[in-house]
């Protein structure tokens, strides 16, 4: 003999509470749970023994087949099995298995589907469920007065706006009221005067009186037009200060185009203005009054009249000599004076007193300035007429930079050669020598000690 429900009654019942209190506070949700009342009887109509009997309550989206959208067993083996008295029972619907609220947004047609064991496990703790479920199944519907709480006072969720989760403020309607905050479908918003007013139609904020701080970390202008613009010129138009007592950090002097680092009226306060650090190996595009500074070469660069150049001029300086003397300046075949000692040599210029220690090397391009001056003793009773001339990278004389020096025919007569020249070099490590031959009678005539020297300055 099956087991029927003869009667049921499936009875949704939803409340809002509203509470007026002085500070905010939580605010109480509805519960997720509701009473379902039935009545058990045999397929003659006998009303069932009292007990505790096996249960299964499910929910789907169609009368039948369809999508199980809930589901819960009431089990006599957990101590959950349905009290039934004179053929009546009633049961919490979601108090063991919460029901999503969600599913009563009004999506979906909502069935509810009862279902109970053999009859002879209906109240034991090895139910059996081969009875199947009881047909048909309920259709969840409201009671008259919970149509309202598709509204609020009123009004449909679809005249509100949102604050999304991504602090996206959202809706059609976005007007407040009240003396606290004005806004508007116009193009503008307001705080109450004089704080803030914003205008959206020209993209503009005007901060009048007092001063309020802002929230955010970037502002942007999508037009073409000023982003910030005073009403009238004066001297601290727009300024950024320190804290306390540090002073201005930046002043903006409309009414005298300028623009002060720092504050306009000398203080003990100290500000920098620091530009872009580059360690790029070459410069960048550039546009006439750039200004940064490279790392690599560890300079300011300027950009000026269309070319990069260092906006500091670095003089480095080299200045190397004979310091043995002997060599014979009077030969055929020019003849490089060595500089085997040093006075100076600052970074920018390598030169070796050892491995060709004629040559004297310019690390960069660019302008130098090169002197020369080399004294020779006639050691052989001849006329001598020795011509010296500065050569650079072992193939081009400098011009100017070549000297003549004339000895008589007096044994130990000196002579001296001297000439200076403004150079270009046009890459790295360019060199420089001076280079001494006959020009007249044979004979020698031997380099000096220490009286024979080249200097190199740079000129840029």
């Amino acid at each position: 003999m099956g087991i029927r429900i003869f009667s049921a009654t499936l009875v949704v019942l939803f409340a809002v509470l509203l509470v007026h209190q002085s500070t905010v506070g939580a605010v109480d949700t509805v519960p997720t749970k509701m009473n379902f009342q039935g009545k058990l009887s045999d397929s003659a109509g006998n009303i069932l023994a009292d007990g505790d009997y096996n249960m299964r309550l499910r929910m789907y989206d169609a009368a039948s087949g369809g999508t199980l959208l809930w589901s819960s067993d009431r089990l006599v083996s957990a101590g959950e099995g349905v009290t039934v008295t004179n053929g009546l029972f009633t049961i919490q619907l979601g108090r063991l298995v919460p029901i999503n609220s969600g599913l009563f947004d009004g999506s979906n047609d909502l069935y509810f589907e009862v279902e109970l064991p053999t009859p002879a496990t209906a109240t034991t703790s090895s139910p059996v469920w081969s009875e199947g479920p009881m047909t048909p199944r309920s259709q969840l519907t409201s009671s008259a007065y919970s149509y309202n709480s598709d509204l609020l006072d009123g009004l449909d969720s679809s005249v509100f706006s949102q604050l999304a989760a991504s602090n996206t403020w959202s809706g059609s309607a976005n007007s407040f009221g009240g003396s606290t905050f004005g806004a508007s479908t116009s193009t503008s918003a307001s705080l109450s005067a004089p704080l803030l007013s914003l205008n959206t139609g020209s993209s503009s904020i005007t901060l009048n009186g007092t001063a309020i701080g802002l929230a955010g970390t970037s502002y942007t202008n999508t037009t073409a037009s000023s982003i910030f613009q005073n009403s009238s010129d004066s001297s601290s138009a727009f300024t950024i200060a320190r804290s306390g007592s540090g002073g201005n950090l930046f002043v903006a002097d409309t009414s005298n185009a300028r623009i002060y680092i720092g504050d306009p009226t000398p203080d003990a306060n100290t500000v920098f203005l620091v530009v872009d650090n580059s360690s790029a190996a070459s410069d960048p595009t550039g546009t006439n009054g750039a200004i940064y500074y490279n790392t690599t070469s560890n300079s300011f660069r300027c950009f000026e009249n269309g070319t990069w150049t260092d906006c500091i001029t670095k003089t480095g300086r080299i200045q190397a000599y004979d310091s043995t003397g002997g060599t014979d300046l009077n030969t055929t075949t020019p003849t490089a004076v060595p500089w085997d000692a040093e006075t100076r040599k600052d970074s920018g210029f390598t030169h070796s007193t050892v491995t060709n220690p004629a040559r004297v090397y310019m690390d960069s391009p660019g302008w130098y300035e090169i002197a020369y001056n080399v004294s020779g003793a006639n050691t052989s009773g001849n006329r001598n007429t020795v011509h010296c001339r500065l050569r650079l990278n072992g193939s081009t004389y400098a011009v100017p930079g070549g000297s003549y020096s004339y000895t008589r025919n007096n044994t130990d007569a000196e002579g001296t050669n001297t000439a200076s020249a403004l150079v270009q070099t046009t890459s790295s490590n360019e060199y420089a020598e001076v280079l001494c031959q006959r020009n007249g009678s044979a004979g020698t005539q031997a380099a000096i000690a220490n009286q024979s020297w080249i200097k190199i300055n740079t000129a840029n």
